[in-house]
């Protein structure tokens, strides 16, 4: 499955998401990963936020803020470890790959997936 070809599908249907475009930064989420704003000037930009799964990060914790390009900001997350209430979000919406890897993440909790090209997950609310 073409990832590009669906990454606007869930916005498109009224769905609420936490990556995507964004014509204005959303600095309050930001700010939640960056409290003391040492990024800022990565993140503050009109941008396609993406988020990637990553077993091995180059900055300390389980999370990595990074531009690959002037336009894009990337959010690296260690699969295993990443406490995905960070996000503020419900759920988790994953292609199978990436579902193998998030599977043993203690936060999220799998909900359906399709068998072919998507796994849906919970995210844990309160303690694991």
């Amino acid at each position: 499955m073409n990832e590009d070809l669906w990454v606007s599908a869930l916005p498109i249907s009224g769905v609420g998401v936490v990556n995507g475009f964004f014509y204005d930064p959303p600095l309050r989420f930001w700010r939640d990963l960056d409290p003391e704003g040492k990024l800022e000037a990565v993140y503050n930009r009109y941008q396609f936020m993406q988020i990637k799964l990553a077993s091995e990060l180059m900055a300390p914790g389980d999370f990595q803020i990074s531009s690959p390009r002037m336009d894009a900001v990337t959010l690296s997350v260690q699969p295993e470890r990443f406490d995905f209430r960070k996000l503020h979000a419900n759920f988790v919406l994953a292609n199978l790959q990436d579902a193998a890897l998030l599977k043993g993440n203690a936060h999220l909790e799998l909900v359906q997936t399709d068998g072919a090209n998507w796994t849906l997950f919970r995210v844990r609310a309160g303690g694991t």
